[in-house]
């Protein structure tokens, strides 16, 4: 299925770093108040290197790019549902980015990306393979440290500080706020070290909560906090039930039908009776340690859109359809009828936060959620994802 990217004229680099600069970064500083921290270097121009660091906010790739000469951008790879199609296809293909499908080994996107060291560029790349959900460290992807550690440049770690709170992956709307862009002196990874060695330093800034953010980066105000909290809070809390919590008007939470927590700006949740603030990494952790049933019901149903990718970047929007979701399959209805065994499924990934893509053997089905349901509640129930 994987396929390398188009070739890229000089007047498509142009003009897409051109559009990056003049209307996306402008905007980004404009909502998000982003500034380069005190203790902050700059990323070298002369020569290779890697960029790397936790990955919480939908730009931070384009955040680092407020501190980089006109026309010598950062370069990387990023999921290929950006790159299918389109003018932002067109765009992200002109700034120097790659198509991935993350856990997949993609050897032309290993030799891509060596080719830009070769041109002396430098290379973002966010080794947990997406946005976490809850600002809190994720997997490695196994590969990346590997890659990292064999290509023998210098590798920077980079932290966007108050990320995660100005626009937690699980939310609608971006809360404005303050950022800090810190990048931190290099890594140099000696060949004798052993892969856990290597994991172990490159690992040192991705510890932490980022909800944990200082005062002044903490949103004062924002649109609708709670709206797209279902899809990190997937079960009720007491009862397991899939598709038990709910925002209806954007700020109060809902356990089933009844008003439990106020979402604030922050991104915490105040106890309606008792007034205690808990975070929402707390509630996700709960919902997702959560036994399953072992009697083989079925634990969810969801109209979703179903498509069929076989090669990228070509893929069939086949329609709506229904969704049911088991322990160990997923049966689907309507304008697609197969029953997905977990057995079958190679990887899982999720786009957008609403599309659930599942892998096989020479094809990707993908489930886009448009009314409800958590594309990551299923994938924690499938167990191949991230």
């Amino acid at each position: 299925m994987a396929q390398r990217g188009p070739s890229v004229s000089w007047m498509q680099r142009y003009v897409a770093e051109t559009l990056l600069r003049t209307i996306l970064l402008p905007l980004c500083r404009v909502i998000w108040k982003v500034r380069l921290h005190p203790n902050s270097k700059r990323l070298p121009t002369d020569e290779a290197c890697f960029v790397y660091g936790p990955h919480s906010h939908n730009f931070d790739p384009f955040f680092l790019n407020m501190y980089t000469p006109w026309y010598q951008g950062t370069r990387g790879v990023m999921t290929r549902e950006y790159l299918r199609q389109g003018i932002s296809s067109w765009i992200m293909h002109g700034i120097g980015l790659l198509p991935t499908a993350k856990r997949i080994p993609e050897p032309h996107v290993i030799r891509g990306v060596l080719g830009m060291l070769r041109d002396k560029k430098q290379v973002v790349i966010y080794p947990e393979g997406g946005r976490r959900w809850d600002g809190r460290a994720a997997p490695w992807i196994e590969s990346t440290a590997k890659l990292f550690h064999r290509a023998g440049v210098p590798v920077y770690p980079v932290v966007v500080h108050g990320g995660y709170l100005g626009w937690p992956r699980w939310a609608t709307f971006p809360r404005p706020s303050r950022l800090e862009v810190e990048i931190l002196e290099p890594i140099h990874l000696s060949k004798d070290m052993s892969y856990e060695e290597v994991l172990a330093r490159l690992n040192e800034v991705m510890k932490g909560d980022e909800a944990d953010a200082p005062t002044h980066l903490r949103p004062k105000w924002a649109y609708k906090p709670a709206a797209g909290v279902e899809r990190i809070i997937y079960r009720d809390p007491d009862s397991g039930r899939f598709n038990g919590v709910s925002s209806p008007d954007g700020t109060t939470v809902c356990v089933g039908d009844v008003p439990r927590w106020k979402m604030h700006p922050d991104s915490s949740l105040e106890d309606l009776s008792t007034g205690d603030r808990t975070t929402v990494s707390y509630w996700y952790e709960q919902v997702r340690n959560m036994a399953l049933p072992a009697d083989g019901s079925m634990l969810a149903e969801n109209v979703v859109e179903i498509s069929r990718e076989t090669a990228f970047p070509a893929i069939d929007r086949l329609g709506e359809g229904s969704a049911k979701l088991f322990v160990d399959r997923i049966e689907l209805s309507g304008c697609l009828e197969r029953t997905i065994m977990r057995s079958e499924i190679l990887y899982t990934g999720i786009e957008r936060n609403r599309k659930l893509q599942v892998f096989l053997d020479g094809e990707m089905i993908e489930l886009h959620f448009v009314h409800d349901g958590s594309a990551l509640g299923w994938e924690h129930v499938l167990g191949a994802g991230t």
